[in-house]
């Protein structure tokens, strides 16, 4: 007895075919996705330490201010040795007196993680502090 319907082997191909190329598609979404987010880790990573240098940078700034109240500022290299992420950063900092011959200091520091990079983060404060009777400082 023959079959009335021929064999059509060649037609299995076709959604077999049609699987892959979705496979495909799917899996190279997945892989830009990933990248995607790789990528908003490490920035959100950077900013991170960025915020973190810059609020160093307030702690040192009080600290210069406490020893000596003619401190204006520097540019402070953190080398990559010392950063937890293994590359540099550099904080600016910049203090002002307010008024003359007022105890005030305008205070702004500049952070920037990692130094020199295309992608670095940037952070920066800005405050304004008084000093007080207890701030023994002289000048250099």
């Amino acid at each position: 007895m023959k079959c009335k319907f021929p064999r059509r082997r060649g037609l299995v191909i076709i959604p077999a075919f049609v699987c892959l190329v979705l496979v495909t598609l799917m899996s190279g979404v997945l892989l830009k996705l990933a990248a995607s987010h790789r990528s908003l880790t490490r920035s959100e990573q950077r900013k991170a330490q960025a915020d973190w240098l810059v609020e160093s940078g307030v702690s040192r700034t009080f600290a210069r201010l406490s020893s000596d109240t003619a401190y204006r500022g520097e540019t402070w290299e953190v080398p990559a040795g010392e950063m937890a992420g293994g590359s540099a950063a550099i904080v600016r900092i910049t203090v002002e007196t307010i008024e003359k011959n007022k105890p005030g200091r305008r205070i702004r520091i500049e952070a920037d993680y990692p130094r020199g990079d295309a992608l670095r983060a940037r952070s920066s404060k800005s405050l304004s502090i008084t000093l007080g009777p207890e701030t023994s400082g002289g000048s250099s």
